[in-house]
């Protein structure tokens, strides 16, 4: 049996330091962008505002969007279509997110960046495992 993941809010005095944690100081930008348009891109729920920050105990954390409790969502690229919770909304557009930083740094040969996001994201998918809406998460970014 693996061991609980556990999610921790970040505290407001820390949010400053929690992109650049999550998605390395190379790719934080290009990450965070790419966060809120995947978000913009998958639900027309999503309207923009303000994001909670979450870190988890294996190393990982993610983001998701303060407002609506759920999201109606719609992944074109593999024809998903699902009602997530804002926190399981978040996690896919997070997953996205350090997809495409991963593949970033990759195509730029920063294998450090490379590596750290490629864990982040096998962490968050390993935390996904334990959450009840894990089936519709995995469909949302397969």
């Amino acid at each position: 049996m693996k061991k609980e993941i556990t999610a921790t809010p970040v505290p407001e005095h820390e949010r400053m330091k929690f992109m650049p944690f999550l998605y390395t100081t190379y790719c934080f930008i290009l990450a965070e962008q790419t966060m809120f348009r995947t978000a913009r891109k998958i639900s027309k729920d999503y309207q923009g505002g303000h994001w909670q920050f979450v870190k988890l105990s294996n190393g990982s954390g993610y983001a998701y969007p303060e407002g609506p409790t759920k999201f109606n969502v719609r992944v074109s690229g593999n024809d998903f279509e699902g009602m997530l919770s804002r926190e399981a909304f978040g996690i896919v557009c997070t997953l996205f997110a350090l997809s495409n930083a991963c593949a970033y740094a990759f195509m730029k040969e920063k294998t450090a960046a490379n590596e750290s996001l490629a864990e982040r994201y096998h962490q968050l998918l390993d935390y996904v495992e334990q959450l009840p809406e894990a089936k519709l998460i995995v469909k949302a970014i397969d």
